[in-house]
């Protein structure tokens, strides 16, 4: 049973049974496309002795290694890149949001291996690694940090969103903040710059792939992290199929948060997971986030 954190509530699959677990009639659009809906039903299914040799406690030198080949911090031609595009500072330009309870579950879980998708300029990696440096038991612990890094987003938003919410024009524009090379997103770099000068390096190991590619890749690897904070895309299918691709990684008594439930098409794809997988799940109304807990 979970324990309701504070300010936030609990809601079951067994409200309303008669509401399909796919998605029918849902929003594809996270806000800008009125009334374009989707239909889709899907179903990830990893045999159950596929996960029998996982190594429950990986090593981060293991994990890198395994999914780059070498340690990609200590690549002489990161630093020279970051120079040449202007981002080798002392100054991260970490800003975004933050899974506000991130310190109530990391010390919940004690994570060997956590798992953020959709990760930005890495406030929440950064923030979470720095405290795995701070708490006891977390010595060996890391996290893997799932992005494209396209800010894809602004190919909408800077059209449809804009252009019906003129007034909130200037509280988008800093959004987009970022270094472009040719009209593509340069954002990778500003998140490896930032870990590098937060001095947290040692515990990410980034993942620049698409979501439903970097599902495949853990399960290729073996990798079962036991928190997970999905933050990517929150149009559909992308996030219906995230949630319930890392659900099904997510190791057993494992957690995943969500955020951004307040956006029809992010809270249609977590009711649908909820209620496909028979879950309870916490979430809190102001902040718009939530976690499902998985069986032991």
């Amino acid at each position: 049973m979970l324990i309701l954190l504070s300010s936030m509530v609990a809601f079951t699959a067994d409200q309303g049974r008669s509401r399909p677990t796919k998605l029918q009639g849902a929003p594809a659009g996270d806000r800008s496309l009125p009334g374009v809906t989707i239909d889709v039903d899907y179903s990830l299914h990893v045999p159950a002795n596929w996960w029998m040799n996982a190594n429950p406690a990986p090593r981060y030198a293991d994990v890198m290694q395994s999914l780059h080949g070498e340690n990609i911090w200590e690549s002489p031609d990161l630093h020279r890149h970051l120079g040449n595009l202007g981002l080798e500072s002392d100054t991260p330009l970490v800003w975004g949001s933050s899974l506000r309870f991130i310190n109530e579950l990391i010390n919940r879980t004690m994570p060997r291996l956590v798992l953020e998708v959709g990760v930005f300029r890495g406030s929440t990696s950064i923030r979470m690694a720095k405290l795995m440096d701070k708490t006891r038991g977390l010595e060996e612990s890391f996290i893997i940090s799932m992005d494209t890094w396209l800010l894809d987003l602004r190919f909408v938003w800077k059209d449809a969103w804009l252009q019906t919410n003129r007034s909130q024009r200037h509280k988008r524009k800093g959004y987009f903040t970022n270094t472009y090379l040719a009209g593509a997103s340069q954002m990778y770099y500003v998140f490896l710059a930032n870990c590098l000068a937060t001095k947290t390096s040692h515990r990410i190991v980034p993942l620049p792939t698409a979501s439903a590619n970097g599902a495949l890749a853990l399960i290729a690897h073996r990798l079962r992290p036991s928190l997970m904070y999905i933050d990517a895309s929150h149009a559909n299918p992308d996030a219906f199929i995230d949630y319930e691709n890392f659900f099904n990684i997510l190791a057993p008594g494992g957690i995943m948060a969500v955020d951004d439930l307040n956006v029809p098409s992010v809270a249609a794809a977590f009711d649908s997971l909820t209620r496909r997988h028979n879950l309870h799940a916490v979430s809190n109304k102001r902040t718009g986030q939530g976690y499902v807990q998985k069986e032991v």
